[in-house]
């Protein structure tokens, strides 16, 4: 367990594996706790580890829940033989009546999920790597060009909204070339995203006119599959796995919308937030490595990006330190024992389990000075990737049609990579007030 030091810090002290331990906690009113996690963000998470100086605990997000809040815990949240997944991810709730009631293989535990999952996994082979690189680059390198004719010798802070639209557009239309052959409308794309996956707080006439407009952005992204040149490729292999042909559209949908766009975007603007507050000497090794590695391997290629390690490195610390997702939830299917490094507890059926990702990424146990931002933290030290933690996994376990593992996340990382490269070696820039992280994010 946790105590506090003479000196009024708190220090970890394990219980024995063995022996079982009450979970602490209350679950509170449900309002005043919903208000606080909604102000404080996971500060309200690591108040309360501080509070019962535990890494399990009770608490309230406006339904009765478990949080696992260290990298050891989180694993439970993975034992899909004795968990199910809850239909949200983070702040995010399904509407399925705004995607003609399709539960999202993500969301899934049954047959179809493996037959969706195992289309998604055979479609994604297909796109070679070398025309992920090929794509993002021209498409990288289109919107630097424009980009330069508008942020050329200026300095504004109505410039940085700007920029994220620009990063968020950017992310569309890549992830849109490869996926359907051709750039789609990003106001389409980016309302469905947002509000499909979000609850409408808004009454009456009003909320069906929202519902009606979210669902024509819907209707009209459907269309863009149904008009795109690897239409057929889809729905042959989509067969093969026994998917209906709206089935097939759907699952394609909300693979580039909500797994690719919604998890690349957001790290894509924090990859360019933390370039332009690296030091001079972080970011000039970066380069060196990049230019040297592209002038020993003839080119840039995807043999080319492996070797660049301490690029890999900076994008795996911005994963650690942003994830895309903070909070995972799932229920158990029956009683068990999860592990945690302040001891053992048992969850009993259908309590549900909150992980926290970004606290897992905190574990001081794991990551040395775990609120540094250390660019070099992973090539200093690879072995640290066996902790980094997914929404649907751990980082390095393989996608299977049999699990949740994102099937996507080779392909993420290669245009996270082509971003980044490109941020390094063709732009110069510095923020007027540098942005800031902290845990309310």
């Amino acid at each position: 367990m946790e105590v506090i030091s003479q000196k009024g810090h708190w220090q970890k002290r394990s219980a024995p594996d063995d022996t079982i331990q009450s979970i602490p906690g209350s679950y509170g009113h449900k309002h005043i706790s919903s208000s606080k996690l909604q102000k404080q963000g996971n500060l309200y998470f690591k108040t309360l580890q501080k509070k019962y100086q535990q890494n399990v605990f009770r608490f309230n997000i406006g339904v009765r829940a478990i949080a696992l809040v260290d990298n050891k815990v989180i694993r439970a949240m993975f034992q899909n033989d004795k968990v199910t997944r809850e239909d949200v991810a983070g702040k995010y709730i399904t509407n399925y009546n705004l995607m003609d009631n399709l539960r999202p293989s993500i969301f899934s535990d049954n047959q179809d999920r493996i037959s969706r999952k195992s289309f998604i996994l055979q479609t994604l082979a297909a796109i070679p790597k070398e025309y992920i690189i090929q794509q993002s680059y021209r498409i990288i390198d289109e919107s630097f060009q424009r980009w330069s004719k508008i942020y050329r010798a200026k300095s504004s802070k109505s410039l940085q909204v700007a920029w994220d639209d620009e990063i968020q557009h950017l992310c569309c239309d890549i992830i849109c070339q490869l996926f359907m052959a051709k750039v789609v409308n990003f106001k389409s794309i980016f309302q469905w995203y947002t509000e499909a996956m979000e609850k409408l707080k808004v009454p009456g006439l009003l909320k069906q006119r929202r519902c009606a407009d979210v669902y024509n952005t819907y209707i009209e992204l459907f269309q863009e599959i149904e008009n795109s040149s690897y239409l057929p490729y889809y729905l042959r292999t989509g067969r093969r796995h026994s998917l209906s042909e709206d089935n097939i559209k759907e699952t394609v949908l909300f693979g580039i919308i909500f797994n690719a766009f919604g998890s690349c975007e957001a790290i894509m603007r924090t990859c360019a937030a933390r370039i332009g507050v690296l030091s001079d000497d972080d970011r000039n090794q970066l380069r060196k490595e990049i230019k040297n590695v592209i002038g020993e391997n003839n080119g840039l290629s995807f043999q080319a990006l492996t070797k660049m390690q301490r690029l890999t490195s900076f994008i795996a610390e911005v994963l650690r330190t942003s994830s895309p997702i903070s909070l995972i939830f799932r229920r158990a299917t029956q009683d068990m024992l999860i592990q945690a490094s302040t001891g053992t507890y048992k969850v009993l059926k259908g309590q549900l389990l909150v992980g926290n990702i970004h606290l897992a990424h905190r574990d001081p146990d794991v990551f040395p000075e775990p609120n540094t931002f250390k660019p070099f933290r992973f090539y200093d030290n690879p072995d640290l990737m066996r902790y980094m933690v997914w929404e649907a996994g751990l980082y390095q376990d393989e996608a299977e049609d049999t699990n949740y593992q994102c099937p996507g996340k080779k392909v993420v990382m290669i245009v996270l990579q082509m971003f980044a490269l490109k941020l390094l070696i063709h732009t110069e820039f510095k923020f007027d007030v540098p942005p800031e992280w902290n845990e309310m994010q």
